[in-house]
């Protein structure tokens, strides 16, 4: 019996099959070597991050990141913007299950207007990663308060905020042009607050004018590589109101009767004047125009009406009084009865 035997391949495929094994079982022994030396295995999900993308001088940047390998050190390189300031280099232990975490970089306001680009580098795994984030990139933001009248010789304050910024400057204009305002100088007090995150609480104090006038004043607000910011306050000073004055004087009479007097007064400094009627005896029907002071009477009262004007302004009101004094009518004339005509010289004659 013949048997045919298979042809037996050429020597070049054994070399080429038996070179694709070894790659195979290479392979195998390396990540079987990795497995028993971290228990886990290096995945593409490795991240860094930060906790904001934005921050502001004063803010601590947490840094965070997942995916690396169990116990390696990660190199977190903090490149900025700025070539002058270097580049800034911390480190992070990973965690049983991968995880990063640092927290020791602080802002600075010398990094205010920054972009920076963060970096991350597994030191035994190799692994990289990287983000960005930014340091008050936003324009300055401010406030200013008051904006109102004020009156002359009266204590005024000023308030200014900003946030994002390393300085402020106060100035005030009465004229035509701008005028710096130094503290503890012209009786002029300027208190500053630095809050975190370079936010700067200021307060302008100081005694108006003793003249009627209109002032401006300004807080300008310094920002490191973001420019600044002003804002702008008017006070106008105004004189305190006098006390009003009656045109017909403090008091008045008239007779009893239907009609309408109006009673007028003036009162220096004053924004506006209205009036106010009692009558005594109360409830007679009587009116009064709070705007110009007229008073309508009815007919049958008599007795006193007391008006008062108020006058507005600076440290008022001001009140004033004048009080009209209403008289009765007299009796109706009565009859007279009796003898008449009587003769010269008569005598015994009774009228009744």
């Amino acid at each position: 019996m013949n048997i045919t035997l298979p042809p037996t391949p050429s020597g070049r495929y054994f070399k080429a099959y038996g070179f694709l094994l070894f790659l195979l079982l290479s392979l195998f022994a390396s990540l079987g070597a990795a497995y028993a030396q971290t228990g886990t295995t290096a995945t593409s999900a490795t991240t860094v991050y930060t906790d904001k993308p934005d921050y502001l001088p004063g803010d601590v940047v947490i840094i965070e990141g997942n995916g690396w390998q169990v116990g390696e050190q990660v190199k977190l390189e903090i490149d900025h913007s700025t070539v002058s300031h270097g580049n800034t280099v911390l480190y992070a232990t990973a965690d049983s299950k991968g995880y990063i975490y640092n927290n020791q970089f602080v802002i600075q306001p010398i990094h205010l207007g920054e972009s920076f680009t963060l970096a991350a580098t597994g030191l035994t795994s190799g692994l990289t990663a990287q983000n960005k984030f930014t340091d008050g990139n936003a324009s300055i933001t401010t406030s200013l308060s008051p904006k109102t009248s004020v009156c002359a010789g009266s204590t005024v304050n000023l308030n200014a905020s900003a946030s994002g910024t390393d300085g402020v400057t106060w100035e005030y204009n009465a004229g035509s042009s701008w005028a710096p305002i130094t503290n503890g100088t012209n009786g002029y007090t300027i208190t500053n607050t630095v809050n975190p995150g370079n936010k700067i609480d200021s307060k302008l104090t100081f005694i108006s004018g003793t003249v009627q006038n209109s002032y401006d004043f300004r807080a300008t607000f310094a920002g490191n590589n973001s420019g600044g910011s002003a804002a702008t306050s008017t006070s106008f000073y105004s004189l305190p109101v006098g006390a009003p004055v009656f045109a017909s004087g403090a008091t008045s009479t008239r007779c009893q009767g239907a009609g309408t007097v109006t009673y007028t007064a003036a009162a220096a400094n004053s924004t506006s004047i209205t009036y106010s009627l009692v009558s005594s005896p109360a409830n007679a029907g009587n009116t009064i125009d709070a705007s110009t002071g007229a008073v309508t009477y009815v007919a049958g009262f008599f007795g006193t009406a007391t008006i008062t004007a108020s006058a507005a302004g600076c440290n008022g009101p001001k009140t004033a009084t004048h009080v009209a004094t209403i008289d009765p009518l007299p009796s109706a004339a009565g009859t007279i009865t009796g003898t008449s005509p009587v003769c010269a010289r008569a005598t015994g004659v009774s009228y009744s």
